[in-house]
């Protein structure tokens, strides 16, 4: 006499349950992000617009369902690489994350910014985000100037004029595609 199939049937059956049952139960918190690794061509290639500038305000606030944090950050444009921005030369932008009195919230791998901080910024086009930054904190980059007057891109530790040279190769190479 055989064993009925039945048996073997409901405790792979149960197993996959439990292991379902257990993958549902892993929480991934909202806002949470990871982002690719990408190069400066990539970076480019993945942003409709590039802007240089200093930020000049920043602030942080509830959305309109008081369930997450935004700051808001007034960028004053110096220059724009890639695509265009509308008169005046102010840019603001929205990110998910700051404090409001003692909650804070925050994105993983999300950019920092600082008043009187200058910087180069890589925005996506995003259609659930006006303005969203490409590769999360790769698409900006911070400028500062050393001892001897040399501006430099922190992030990418080489001097400004050689970055912004690079930026727009690749800008014009992706124009003359």
């Amino acid at each position: 006499m055989t064993r009925p199939r039945s048996t073997s049937v409901s405790r792979y059956g149960l197993v996959c349950l439990v292991f379902l049952g257990l993958l549902t139960t892993i929480h991934i918190p909202e806002g949470s992000a990871t982002a690719l690794r990408l190069n400066d061509e990539q970076l480019v290639a993945y942003s409709h617009l590039i802007v240089e500038g200093r930020v000049v305000s920043m602030r942080s606030e509830w959305n309109a369902q008081r369930t997450q944090i935004q700051t808001v950050v007034i960028i004053d444009v110096a220059q724009t690489l890639k695509g265009m921005v509308a008169s005046p030369a102010s840019f603001t932008m929205r990110m998910l994350g700051g404090r409001v009195g003692d909650i804070v919230q925050q994105l993983s791998d999300a950019p920092t910014f600082a008043v009187d901080q200058d910087v180069i910024v890589f925005f996506e086009r995003d259609p659930s985000n006006p303005v969203s930054i490409t590769g999360l904190s790769q698409g900006k980059m911070t400028i500062v100037t050393d001892a001897s007057g040399r501006k430099i891109v922190v992030e990418r530790a080489i001097p400004y004029d050689e970055f912004v040279d690079s930026v727009e190769h690749w800008v014009a190479t992706e124009a003359g595609r």
